[in-house]
């Protein structure tokens, strides 16, 4: 999904984001304790759905069921997958995958009568058809034939009550000269709560190397008398690189406006180090040509999901802090991690 596309999306994910809040959540204010994961996953997949495949599917809690599961039969399939050599893997991957497959089949056989329904509405030339990624592919399909972060995780990094004020001033600014986050505009504007989801993403690496190269022919002069040969698999170590301190300052401490505050201040200098940009030192997303083309979409949906968390819950930390632990390349999420959260007195967001 290009960048130029995301903005038209901004108002039905910014609606579904509150509805599903409601929804799941809840409106009452009485404090109550779940599993982090699991709630703050099923918010962001109806607002992923909506887009995805509209209503009134994106509502279907078996699909989104179906969906997640698929997610994370793929996620632990793929970090199997990289137990095994390369010439094992053709033999391997088709049982690993037999999972993910499963849940592929139920999530196809459930979608397949509203797409055939799509497509008769294409054929005949409706005009008012969804707006939503299912219904802007099949044009194109019929002409050319056969992408952690999530919200909850950095609001509970958000102890600090001057972080909170200001990312809820921040917000309220926002919303009252746009009329709510329903536009790219709005969403563009929320400086701090990007910086957050940045910083949250620097310090919180969902795995430990990124940045695959395999050299594919000849050798590979990377410097300091160093030759790589053809066939050897290259990668950069990004969670060395997100704590380096000559690469940031106090990298091991979580600044929730660490990319914003510069602007504010009146210091920064070049280009604002926003959510989506890429760098030598920033590189969850990848780097160079094949960075996540999915970016955009996502980062615009977690900072309005972040946004409405902050403007109407409160949240709190049940226990300890989890400290998280690698499996292989991945770094697993804390999944068990429970915290308690109420809803604010007086807001009608």
């Amino acid at each position: 999904m290009a960048q130029k596309d995301v903005g038209r999306l901004a108002a039905a994910t910014a609606d579904e984001i509150n509805l599903a809040f409601r929804d799941i959540w809840g409106t009452d204010s009485n404090w109550k304790t779940v599993t982090g994961w699991g709630m703050c996953g099923r918010v962001i997949s109806r607002a992923s759905q909506r887009i995805l495949i509209g209503m009134p599917l994106s509502r279907d809690e078996t699909l989104l069921e179906i969906s997640q599961h698929y997610a994370i039969s793929m996620l632990v399939g793929g970090a199997i997958m990289n137990c095994f050599p390369p010439f094992l893997r053709r033999f391997t991957g088709p049982v690993i995958a037999l999972r993910a497959r499963y849940y592929q089949a139920r999530f196809v056989k459930k979608l397949t009568p509203m797409v055939e329904d799509r497509i008769r509405m294409w054929e005949t030339g409706k005009s008012d058809v969804p707006d939503d990624f299912l219904q802007w592919m099949i044009p194109i399909l019929a002409k050319e034939g056969n992408e952690q972060i999530d919200a909850t995780r950095i609001a509970l990094r958000l102890d600090r009550e001057e972080i909170l004020l200001g990312l809820r001033e921040e917000c309220s600014r926002v919303m009252a000269k746009y009329g709510g986050l329903g536009t790219r505009e709005a969403v563009d504007e929320l400086h701090r709560i990007d910086s957050t989801l940045r910083e949250s993403m620097r310090v919180s690496d969902v795995a430990v190397t990124n940045v695959f190269r395999d050299v594919t022919e000849g050798e590979l002069d990377i410097g300091n008398n160093l030759r790589v040969g053809a066939g050897v698999r290259m990668v950069l170590p990004t969670q060395d690189v997100h704590l380096d301190p000559d690469n940031y300052t106090e990298p091991r401490r979580f600044d929730a406006f660490r990319f914003s505050r510069p602007f504010e201040e009146g210091k920064a200098k070049g280009e604002r180090e926003i959510i989506t940009k890429e760098t030598l030192t920033f590189l969850p997303w990848g780097y160079g040509r094949h960075t996540c083309p999915g970016r955009w979409f996502v980062a615009q949906t977690i900072k309005q999901a972040l946004a409405h968390l902050i403007m109407n819950y409160d949240v709190e930390l049940v226990g300890k802090s989890v400290r998280r632990r690698a499996l292989l390349n991945t770094m697993v999420p804390p999944v068990e991690a429970k915290f308690r959260f109420s809803r604010r007195a007086n807001v009608d967001i």
